[in-house]
Formats: structure tokens, C-alpha cells, sequence
């Protein structure tokens, strides 16, 4: 059983995650998240004392679930009759979570002036970028450059996701599959 500690906390990075959506990062503050939370300013600072901390949590879990979904998307490409429906499942799964893409952007707009974010942002997209291309390349028709062009045309979608409509992430991924 997860100890009341580890519930609160979670509890917490849930609020934060709907104020962050809500406000953006910028606008979002530690009062903000204790009135939504229904928590006293005190007990907030108990499990955070800055918002940065706050910051770096959300991020870590919100880049974690990024990261599930692209090794998952690694482990389920078996053969090149399932790549279109393997992207587009990738694509939807990112895009499905209703605060993904306030959050993303907030997170990457935060990395810019957070250099420890930033840093971890960028050692997740190179691993990411290495995960899809490795996927790929077992079915890839158009030669390993281009496999890899293509491997960072869906980390773009990924990270731009929030520009993207259920739709054209469907039909993103039914052109990439083409050409591959």
C-alpha cells in the first residue's frame, strides 16, 4: 500500500498539473495550487517548498508518459502491416490526455529559461529520436537518411501535438506510413 506521504504528493502533482494546464506555468503559483488542492499553504510547502520543485515533478512525469507511450510504440511495430495504425496509436495516446497539450507546452516553454529542464528535455528527445528510428528502420523502403528524417518528423508531431486535431494526427501518421 502507497503511504500517505506518496498519495499526497500525487495528489498534489494532479492539482498542479490542472493549474499548470489552466494558467500556464508563468501564472501558476504555489497559493494557486494549495486553494485548488483545498490544502493549507503550509502543508503545500511541506511536500514543496518551491515551485521549481513542483516544476521539475510535473515535468518528470508528464516526459515519463511520453516515454512509455514511445517504448511502447518500439515494442508493438512487429511487422510494417501494423506501422500506420503503431503511429497513429502513438499520436493518439499523447494527444488523448486532455492536459497534454497545455502542459507539453508550458514544459517547453519553461525549458527556455531552465537549464536543468532543458537538458533533460533534450537527452529524452535524442533517446526518443533513437527508440522510433530503430522502430523504423526494420521497414524502411526510402533508405536510413530518410528513415531518420522521417523518425523526427513524428518526434516533431509528438512535441507540437497540441497544433494538431484528432484528425490530422490520423492522417499524419497514414502519409508517414506511406512513405515508408
Amino acid at each position: 500500500m502507497r503511504s500517505k506521504k506518496i498519495l499526497t504528493k500525487d495528489y498534489i502533482l494532479n492539482i498542479a498539473e490542472d493549474v499548470f494546464a489552466e494558467y500556464g506555468i508563468k501564472d501558476s503559483t504555489l497559493a494557486k495550487i494549495a486553494k485548488k488542492a483545498k490544502i493549507s499553504k503550509g502543508t503545500l510547502y511541506y511536500y514543496y517548498s518551491a515551485k521549481k520543485d513542483i516544476i521539475l515533478d510535473v515535468a518528470d512525469r508528464h516526459l515519463n508518459i511520453i516515454n512509455e507511450n514511445i517504448k511502447n510504440f518500439s515494442n508493438a511495430l512487429k511487422n510494417k502491416a501494423l506501422l500506420n495504425n503503431s503511429i497513429k496509436e502513438l499520436f493518439l495516446k499523447v494527444f488523448i490526455n486532455s492536459n497534454y497539450n497545455s502542459i507539453h507546452l508550458s514544459i517547453l516553454s519553461e525549458a527556455t529559461k531552465d537549464k536543468e529542464l532543458k537538458e533533460k528535455i533534450n537527452v529524452l528527445n535524442m533517446e526518443w529520436l533513437s527508440y522510433i528510428e530503430n522502430s523504423l528502420k526494420k521497414y524502411c523502403k526510402v533508405g536510413s537518411e530518410k528513415c531518420s528524417g522521417i523518425a523526427q518528423i513524428i518526434l516533431s508531431v509528438i512535441n507540437s501535438s497540441s497544433f494538431h486535431t484528432k484528425n490530422s494526427l490520423e492522417d499524419i501518421s497514414v502519409i508517414i506510413a506511406e512513405i515508408l
